[in-house]
């Protein structure tokens, strides 16, 4: 469920860094007595093909584990290197504040993700939005990109449209949350120049008219993730809708989900507003994975 705060939240995390005997059996893996979840055991084994053994990158490379406290005991949701940083909040506030005022937090709880919103224009309200991916309120996770775009609140201020601008961009490189990233201002200048773009295709799709065949034909494309929301648009149709009317529709299906599931639904909605159709399926590979100007971290 994601809920509207009036701060961005930040939270200091638990980190450990991993040194000494790395002990492992068919059921756990431990490094100094530490056991280390199977997810971050799979990150760490992609991390040390070059090496002969875990203790090997164990005893020359320095990483270190971020969690938190949940239910009296500890998570450890990333695996990071001593060439992470985490997420530049205060940075980011000073360079967007710069360019439009913000308007909203939203926050998902479960993933401890958020997302900010700066209003360049009204009606509609046209924004740049930041968003932390998972952990982002302890910094990040070593996983997760941070990703900057333009969206569109909706009447309800929960409900964004989400604007990625993935296919403006050069495809194949990964910015890194290291020395090498490029600098936010300049991420931010050219999400202002694509917000230009995204508010004239909105004003477009409002009066535009979608068949049922269109309609259909676009959920088709995502069945696998979102089969039951374009059911429930179509079941409200009568043959046809507007662009305006269907945006509208598919952020109250959307807020019947998870917050991961909107967050994905909303930015299918802003490549059926800017292309009319799906965007082309990005390939399981990193090139390809939230291509757009984007930091990751770890």
């Amino acid at each position: 469920m994601i809920r509207l705060l009036d701060e961005i939240p930040q939270k200091q995390p638990l980190i450990y860094h991993l040194k000494g005997r790395v002990e492992e059996d068919d059921e756990r893996l431990a490094i100094g007595g530490v056991e280390v979840p199977w997810k971050l055991v799979a990150k760490m084994r992609r991390n040390s093909r070059s090496y002969d053994c875990l203790q090997d990158i164990v005893d020359e490379k320095d990483l270190y584990l971020r969690g938190r406290e949940q239910g009296g005991k500890i998570e450890w949701f990333g695996l990071v290197s001593d060439q992470f940083r985490p997420i530049p909040v205060e940075h980011i506030k000073e360079v967007l504040e710069g360019i439009g005022r913000r308007n909203s937090v939203r926050y998902d709880a479960q993933n401890e993700r958020f997302q900010i919103g700066y209003t360049l224009k009204q009606s509609p309200t046209v924004m740049i939005y930041v968003d932390s991916g998972d952990f982002g309120t302890y910094g990040g996770n070593g996983e997760s990109a941070q990703l900057y775009g333009v969206s569109i609140a909706d009447e309800d201020p929960v409900s964004w449209t989400i604007f990625q601008n993935r296919r403006e961009v050069e495809r194949g490189q990964r910015a890194i949350h290291r020395a090498s990233l490029p600098t936010i201002n300049t991420v931010v200048r050219k999400q202002v120049d694509f917000a230009r773009l995204v508010e004239q295709s909105w004003e477009e799709n409002k009066t535009r008219t979608y068949t049922q065949e269109e309609i259909a034909d676009f959920g088709s494309a995502y069945l696998h993730r979102c089969a039951a929301v374009f059911d429930g648009v179509l079941a409200q149709m009568n043959g046809s809708i507007t662009g305006e009317q269907l945006i509208a529709t598919l952020h109250e299906e959307a807020r019947r989900y998870s917050s991961r599931k909107q967050f994905g639904l909303e930015a299918l909605a802003g490549d059926l507003v800017m292309y009319g159709k799906p965007a082309q399926e990005p390939q399981k590979q990193e090139s390809t994975k939230q291509e757009q100007l984007r930091f990751s971290f770890g």
